[in-house]
C-alpha cells in the first residue's frame, strides 16, 4: 500500500515538473520569437502623443526619443528659471503641480535610458520596449506643462 503511494506521489512529481518544464520553453519560446520579431522588424508601431497609430522605423523612432527628450529637457529648464528668477509670489497652481509631476513620472524611463546610454551601461529588451508606449506619454506630458507655464508668468 504504502508503495502505491509513493508511487503516485513521484508519477505527481513528475507530471508537475515536466509542466513546468514546458511552462518556462513556451514562455522562453515566446521572449525569443518577440525579441526576434522586433529585432528582425524594420518599423515600430506607435501611438503618437495625438492618440494616433503611426508606423515608424526604428531610426526614426530613435529620432523621435531624442526630440522629445530634448524637448523635455527645455521645458524643465524653463521652469527652473522661471521658478528662480521671479518673485516668492508665483502662483503654485494645483493643475501646474500636478502636471509637472506626471511629466517627471513619465518621462522617468526616457531620461533612465538616456543617462544609461551616457554611461554606457546596456538596457534590458523590457526596459527599451517600454519605450515605445513612454515616449509619447512624455511628449504629451510635456506639452500639457508647457503650455501651462504662461499662466505663471
Amino acid at each position: 500500500m504504502m508503495s502505491g503511494v509513493r508511487s503516485a506521489t513521484t508519477e505527481y512529481q513528475n507530471h508537475a515538473r515536466r509542466i513546468g518544464q514546458r511552462r518556462r520553453r513556451a514562455l522562453t519560446n515566446l521572449v525569443l520569437a518577440v525579441s526576434l520579431m522586433l529585432c528582425a522588424c524594420s518599423k515600430v508601431s506607435v501611438t503618437n502623443a495625438e492618440g494616433k497609430r503611426v508606423r515608424m522605423t526604428r531610426e526614426d523612432f530613435a529620432e523621435y526619443a531624442e526630440a522629445t527628450f530634448r524637448h523635455h529637457n527645455r521645458v524643465v529648464s524653463e521652469l527652473i528659471t522661471v521658478f528662480s528668477m521671479s518673485d516668492a509670489d508665483i502662483p503654485f497652481t494645483p493643475a501646474l503641480i500636478r502636471s509637472e509631476e506626471d511629466m517627471a513620472a513619465r518621462c522617468k524611463p526616457l531620461n533612465e535610458m538616456v543617462l544609461a546610454m551616457i554611461e554606457g551601461r546596456e538596457q534590458s529588451f523590457w526596459a527599451k520596449l517600454k519605450l515605445l508606449n513612454q515616449v509619447p506619454l512624455c511628449e504629451l506630458a510635456t506639452q500639457r506643462v508647457e503650455q501651462l507655464i504662461p499662466t505663471i508668468l
